[in-house]
């Protein structure tokens, strides 16, 4: 990635090495495998009221994102630690159960290698009436498990405060403008490029975001390697495409 003067970012396209990168964490909860695995069931609370939506791979779009607009609540839980490859299972993409009520969402039998500082840890991501909500625990949770231990994992998510995102684009060759949580690659808001310029005033804290640009042709412009983490000292960023 490159940025001039103007702070004009040269994005690639979200291509296929990208897109193999994601199918292999979206099966990674199925690679652990055998008698001497631990078993962790995670429950997932947010603070949001939420309908349970279709669930199955067939929730992203042909570039491998998923819209809010189409799944308002997405929920990823993820067990990562130094000598295992990261464990993650997504909601609605992997089987959940939803209890829309008691807002919670919950994955059971996640196998996990035994071993000592699993760091569990979740992020739920929400488009409501008012606009999009990222959700996030206080803290990680680091557990030691055992082979043939089987455990039960509750994390209450709360929402993050929000900023603006915002910039110039081109209503002659952009579309619509995305802003794209790019962890998950989810979705979170769209906006047209008409006005020539764009601004996403509830750009949530604390989690990775970048700007895509839809062209007129129908090409999506995405670079995974953009970042912007807004936070308390940093509440609004301008990005010109």
């Amino acid at each position: 990635m490159s940025v001039s003067r103007h702070n004009r970012l040269v994005c690639r396209s979200f291509g296929d090495a990208a897109l193999a990168a994601l199918a292999c964490a979206l099966a990674a909860a199925g690679c652990v495998q055998g008698e001497d695995s631990a078993f962790v069931q995670a429950r997932i609370a947010l603070e949001a009221p939420f309908e349970d939506a279709a669930q199955g791979s067939s929730a992203r779009d042909e570039h491998g994102l998923l819209h809010l607009s189409a799944h308002p609540v997405y929920v990823a839980f993820e067990v990562s630690a130094p000598d295992i490859e990261s464990i993650v299972v997504r909601y609605p993409e992997d089987p959940g159960t939803v209890d829309a009520s008691a807002r919670t969402v919950t994955f059971d039998g996640i196998e996990v290698a035994p071993g000592k500082d699993r760091t569990i840890t979740a992020i739920a991501l929400h488009k409501g009436e008012v606009g999009v909500s990222a959700y996030l625990p206080e803290e990680p949770k680091v557990l030691d498990l055992s082979a043939g231990q089987a455990v039960t994992v509750s994390l209450a998510l709360s929402a993050m405060p929000t900023g603006t995102v915002s910039g110039a684009c081109s209503a002659s060759q952009h579309s619509e403008i995305w802003l794209v949580e790019i962890d998950n690659m989810v979705v979170l808001a769209t906006q047209s490029a008409g006005k020539g310029f764009y601004a996403f005033d509830t750009a949530p804290f604390g989690v990775p975001l970048a700007i895509a640009a839809l062209e007129v042709d129908g090409t999506l412009i995405l670079d995974v390697e953009q970042r912007i983490v807004l936070s308390p000292s940093v509440t609004s960023v301008e990005l010109d495409l």
